[in-house]
């Protein structure tokens, strides 16, 4: 932009040549109106700010006093919070209590399992020398129902009065009582019964009525009856008399005289008849074996003619069988089918392998591979004594 060089006499020819402006108004009145635009001074009122405070607080007590008295279906409020929390409270002390209650009723049938186990172990039904003390040990041999095998019953009693063996055998023959173990009503004999002390001798002079004996199907069957007894009384020889005359007919047998012979390398079996009781009766096959092998392995299968069953279940084999002569002691290895459990099945099976290799003349058993560390009253991992007889009975003296 192009800049001019005004001088002062020429700006006011200039301005001279403008129109002239004059203002007309009364002073006056241009003085008044310039004082009514005046904004006038109010003097600030000292209660006010107070008394906006006291409605603010007012306002506010309104609305908080509102909430607690707001009905119980209104939307969520201080309240309804304190409620939620305590229903949360209860809810987690609900399922606490809950939980506690199931814990307390599952240890509770813990419990009792194991009480039902203490009150009913696993039984045993050999006697072994623990369990003889200071008492006297009587093995009974007595016939089953069907008078085809030979059942060896044992009980234990006292004998404060000093009895012989004989003597004792002989007062307890009329106390036994067969038919409540589900064997043949054998004893006493029907006749005399007598004992050469120094000949070692049991002498039995029958009366005209021999049945007592029964109808044998096999000589086996009376030798397993006959040394039985002489081996419970520690005698060496049996004679048999009829009416004071030497000799006696027995089936197709005359018999007068009978010579001791151990009982040895027999095989144990279950009585059918008792298999299925809470208590089974173990039986000694009349027939001896050859060697332990063959009779463990005859005892996994029944004998159905003479009312046997096998002792060894299915579930369990051996895949070996050490026999220790040395020490004595049979060992024996569990196959890997094998699925032994702590049932009775299994006790029994323990049992009579127990009484067979005692016939067999070993004084322990070792089980190995079991896979259980205890049986019943057998620890499984240790050696176990063999017992002294089988068929443990209580009787009312």
């Amino acid at each position: 932009m192009k800049k001019n060089n005004w001088s002062d006499e020429q700006l006011k020819s200039l301005l001279g040549q403008f129109p002239s402006i004059k203002d007309e108004r009364d002073p006056k009145v241009i003085y008044q109106r310039i004082e009514a635009g005046k904004t006038k001074y109010r003097p600030r009122r000292p209660w006010l700010m107070p008394a906006m405070a006291s409605v603010f607080a007012l306002l506010l007590c309104i609305v908080i006093g509102e909430s607690f008295f707001r009905p119980n279906n209104s939307n969520y409020s201080l309240s309804d919070s304190s409620k939620m929390e305590k229903s949360e409270y209860i809810a987690i002390s609900e399922d606490r209590d809950l939980e506690n209650s199931s814990s307390y009723q599952m240890k509770g049938q813990a419990d009792e399992i194991q009480k039902q186990q203490t009150s009913n172990p696993l039984i045993t039904e050999a006697v072994y020398q623990e369990d003889v003390g200071n008492k006297e040990l009587l093995t009974y041999p007595i016939p089953d129902k069907n008078v085809q095998v030979a059942v060896p019953v044992s009980i234990l009693v006292d004998n404060p009065e000093n009895l012989s063996k004989f003597d004792l055998y002989k007062k307890y023959m009329d106390v036994i009582n067969e038919n409540a173990w589900g064997l043949e009503n054998y004893y006493p004999f029907n006749g005399k019964v007598d004992y050469d002390t120094e000949n070692k001798t049991v002498i039995i002079d029958f009366s005209d009525d021999i049945t007592s004996l029964g109808s044998f199907g096999s000589d086996n069957f009376l030798n397993s009856i006959v040394y039985q007894q002489l081996e419970s009384i520690g005698a060496k020889k049996m004679e048999f008399k009829q009416n004071g005359q030497n000799g006696v007919v027995v089936g197709n047998r005359e018999l007068t005289e009978m010579d001791y012979q151990p009982l040895e390398n027999r095989g144990y079996f279950l009585l059918s008849d008792s298999k299925d009781n809470d208590t089974a009766l173990y039986v000694p096959w009349e027939a001896p074996y050859h060697d332990i092998e063959t009779a463990i392995s005859n005892m996994s299968k029944d004998i159905p003619e003479y009312g046997l069953s096998a002792s060894i279940p299915e579930n369990i084999s051996f895949d070996k069988i050490i026999k220790n002569t040395e020490e004595n002691e049979l060992v024996l290895h569990f196959s890997n089918d094998s699925t032994l459990a702590e049932d009775k099945h299994t006790v029994r099976a323990i049992e009579t392998i127990l009484l067979t290799a005692k016939d067999f003349e070993f004084k322990t058993v070792k089980f190995e591979n079991a896979k259980l560390e205890q049986i019943g009253k057998f620890t499984m991992d240790e050696d176990i004594s063999v017992p002294v007889a089988a068929n443990k009975k209580e009787i009312a003296e």
